[in-house]
């Protein structure tokens, strides 16, 4: 079961708005799911720190792992006490996995990867072609190290995909504003608006 932590903490009610109250609401979500599908493993797969661990160990008795997509300069790295919560910890980054390493921390190096089943492929349209095609493209959220790297190949056609690439507090070039294709988080399918905006495209 794959279930996006955003949806889980967002609410159309206003007092939903509060950081606290959109956290106690993920919590909450959070439980139902686990209390419903009762699964041997929580496989978390987070860009920040928004779960707490110790309050999920006290109702859920099952392995708890997290996943660290991002390596160097990932935001769950500038404190390192709440790995001592979980059981398992994976890192896509071996500049990462040494660095845990030397803290005398225990991580397992797991590759990224796609499963093509849930990911496609799939037959597009020439308007969908034209929509989604580039001849390169990067799905992900920004870091300073991506915002240097992806800066300096802007100019061949680049594509970034996701809402903060147009935030200025957490990608500060322009240049990769005007790359960003479409200006919310990429989950699931992603289908084009309108006949009308895809033959203007």
């Amino acid at each position: 079961m794959i279930c996006d932590y955003g949806k889980l903490e967002s609410h159309w009610f206003p007092l939903c708005r509060s950081e606290k109250a959109r956290n106690e609401r993920l919590h909450r979500q959070l439980k139902k799911v686990i209390d419903e599908f009762k699964p041997d493993i929580v496989f978390f797969i987070i860009a920040n720190l928004k779960f707490n661990f110790p309050m999920i160990r006290e109702y859920y008795k099952g392995k708890m792992a997290v996943y660290d997509m991002d390596g160097p300069g990932w935001k769950c790295y500038k404190t390192l006490t709440w790995i001592k919560d979980i059981d398992m910890l994976f890192t896509a980054s071996k500049i990462s996995l040494r660095d845990l390493q030397k803290q005398q921390i225990e991580a397992v190096y797991l590759a990224d990867g796609v499963d093509v089943n849930y990911y496609g492929p799939n037959n597009l349209s020439p308007a969908e072609i034209k929509y989604y095609g580039s001849p390169v493209s990067f799905v992900g959220r920004p870091t300073p190290r991506r915002v240097r790297m992806l800066s300096g190949i802007a100019d061949l056609g680049l594509t970034v995909w996701g809402r903060r690439w147009s935030r200025q507090k957490e990608c500060d070039n322009p240049v990769l504003w005007r790359c960003n294709r479409v200006k919310k988080d990429i989950i699931g399918e992603m289908p084009l608006k309108s006949t009308t905006r895809q033959d203007s495209l």
